[in-house]
């Protein structure tokens, strides 16, 4: 599964079948990671990053997210390559998605096959310094952005983003984006454009003024 140094120094965990592996992009406020983070078959990235998971009968990523294979971007343009890494969550900005760890379902399939009810895509920007992040989270059909907002859960799901300014590693969009809900500044509509159609406010209409009794 892993190469033979990384597995002899992050540990034996690495050999449970159970594992699937996922390649990420994690960012944090003073370096950005690329490398690979492991889920349990039935998890998605998203139960992995906040529940942790068990492998080799031992519970790992409650608060630390391992990397093996990890090179880090480090300012002024300078790089690091390691075996692997455990990188605490708490420190995390976002964790991005490269694609291959989970297949692509649409909505209704993947409710289906996580029991879950359909959701409806929300475009949100998110504003977590120094990055600003555009793509859709996703709520209940009696939901509205601020019922999400308030779960219990570290990390927050959003699909279909735009990542600004582009990360260290010249990326800019993901398919699928963890953000740390405690690192994040504000959370708001996306600006719209000079073609976009806004709410226009009534004007009231002059009043008559009143016929004086003769």
């Amino acid at each position: 599964m892993q190469s033979e140094s990384a597995a002899s120094k992050a540990g034996n965990w690495l050999s449970d079948p159970k594992l699937s592996q996922v390649n990420v992009v994690v960012c944090t406020a003073s370096c950005t990671l690329e490398g690979t983070t492991y889920r349990m078959q039935e998890q998605r990235l998203l139960d992995s990053l906040c529940g942790g998971f068990a492998a080799s009968v031992y519970r790992l990523g409650r608060d630390f997210l391992p990397l093996t294979e990890v090179q880090v971007h480090l300012p002024r343009g300078k790089k690091e390559s390691m075996a692997y890494n455990f990188v605490m969550k708490s420190s995390i900005l976002f964790v991005a998605e490269r694609g291959g760890g989970q297949p692509e379902m649409d909505g209704l399939q993947r409710a289906k096959k996580w029991g879950m009810k359909v959701k409806m895509p929300l475009l949100t920007k998110i504003w977590i310094p120094p990055y600003t992040l555009v793509g859709r989270m996703h709520v209940a059909m009696w939901q509205e952005l601020a019922h999400i907002l308030d779960v219990e859960e570290m990390f927050l799901p959003m699909t279909s983003v735009v990542v600004s300014p582009a990360l260290r590693t010249g990326e800019s969009t993901f398919g699928f984006v963890a953000v740390n809900k405690g690192r994040i500044v504000r959370v708001g509509d996306p600006p719209r454009g000079p073609g976009t159609s806004r709410v226009t406010r009534r004007k009231a209409s002059p009043r008559k003024p009143k016929a004086t009794a003769k």
